[in-house]
């Protein structure tokens, strides 16, 4: 008797893991583009995270926007007003430190970090930090801001769970 060749001897194509789009995608509006940095760290870390995934990344990430206008948690110049309430748009339950922590400050177990920098000029930028305040994500792929200036301050959230 011959050994029969094995189920899974067809070839089969794994899909491609997915790119999280820059700041700078044509597929998020020009407001977003300009100053949705912050924002998009948000985006950025829920879904690192797990707490979200779509079809279309971009397409996604404006109907959050949209939400998070309309409910006043984030301006249309895309300033974060409640952070916690955005990450929970995107599927990811967390607290927030609710201040502007230091630069030296390290993540405990189970926290993340969003770095603040200033540069000569008025430049300010976020990014998504290690948890030790190196930058591990920026939102527009190698700013500026971040080559030429200063971590100021961190923004600390501890993850609660996906919901």
């Amino acid at each position: 008797m011959q050994p029969s060749l094995p189920l899974s001897s067809e070839s089969r194509v794994w899909p491609k893991k997915k790119v999280f789009p820059l700041q700078t995608n044509s597929g998020l509006n020009k407001n977003y583009n300009e100053f949705g940095c912050y924002v998009h760290c948000i985006a950025k870390i829920a879904w690192d995270k797990g707490g979200w995934d779509a079809e279309d990344l971009c397409e996604h990430i404006m109907s959050v926007v949209d939400l998070a206008i309309k409910y006043g948690i984030l301006t249309d110049t895309m300033r974060v007003m409640d952070p916690d309430r955005i990450f929970l748009l995107y599927g990811l339950d967390v607290g927030y430190t609710n201040r502007h922590e230091s630069p030296d400050r390290k993540c405990k177990a189970g926290e993340v970090e969003i770095l603040y920098f200033e540069a000569p000029g008025d430049l300010q930028h976020f990014v998504v930090g290690d948890g030790s305040g190196n930058v591990v994500w920026d939102p527009y792929g190698e700013s500026k801001t971040v080559r030429t200036g200063k971590l100021v301050s961190k923004r600390i959230f501890e993850i609660r769970k996906v919901v």
